[in-house]
């Protein structure tokens, strides 16, 4: 598929000791050491998890088995020796999203449980455009959804350009040059950015389908 980006969405609810702890076999040795120095468990499932999938992905789309990940300057991670395969990941609370490509991409996922209205007017005066902040309060309904989009866009965005949200990106204006693609799952907002039209390919994954994910990096 032409323009193709892999997104895969998974709840970590069902995700139990056996599974996590069969998950940590195959993510690298630097994940390992981060996910270790997390206090909540929530925080190192997803952190695992996420890339878990990730590698998954990479061994089973695209025929690469990765044993450590680089960053550039910016932070971002990157496969060294491969200019041909992007990728991001985000999580929050108890899920985790995962993005792959062959072209540029960002990708940013929150849920609606994440901020209180005192929060929101908060990231809304230091973070974000006057055109953003009009289109957000426009109508008398719908103000909590077109805020996390907004969100989700902004971090996508700033993700697709390797620099992620700081104090110099604030209030700025999103280039119209980009591309978004809008995923609402349950009471979770997603964004997907690109400076290139996108196809997005969904995948829906859950406790079982990890399993069955674990089975086959087994087989290989």
């Amino acid at each position: 598929m032409k323009n193709k980006v892999t997104v895969a969405l998974l709840e970590c609810e069902g995700i139990n000791e056996d599974l996590y702890n069969n998950a940590r076999c195959f993510v690298t040795a630097n994940r390992l050491k981060k996910t270790d120095n997390l206090v909540e468990h929530r925080d190192r499932v997803l952190s695992v998890m996420s890339e878990f999938i990730l590698l998954y992905y990479l061994r089973t789309h695209y025929g690469m088995w990765v044993s450590n990940f680089s960053e550039n300057n910016r932070g971002k991670p990157y496969i060294a020796g491969s200019e041909l395969i992007k990728f991001n990941i985000s999580h929050t609370r108890n899920i985790v999203s995962v993005a792959l490509s062959e072209q540029n991409i960002g990708i940013d996922v929150e849920t609606s449980l994440s901020a209180t209205d005192k929060q929101i007017i908060q990231l809304m005066d230091f973070c974000f455009s006057e055109k953003e902040k009009l289109y957000i309060n426009y109508g008398e309904t719908g103000y909590h959804h077109r805020f996390y989009e907004v969100w989700t866009r902004r971090e996508a965005y700033f993700k697709c350009l390797g620099c992620g949200l700081s104090i110099k990106n604030n209030k700025k204006d999103i280039s119209e040059d980009f591309y978004f693609s809008g995923i609402q799952y349950k009471n979770y907002t997603v964004n997907v950015c690109s400076d290139r039209k996108m196809n997005v390919e969904l995948h829906l994954i859950d406790a079982q389908a990890t399993q069955g994910m674990l089975a086959a990096m087994q087989a290989y």
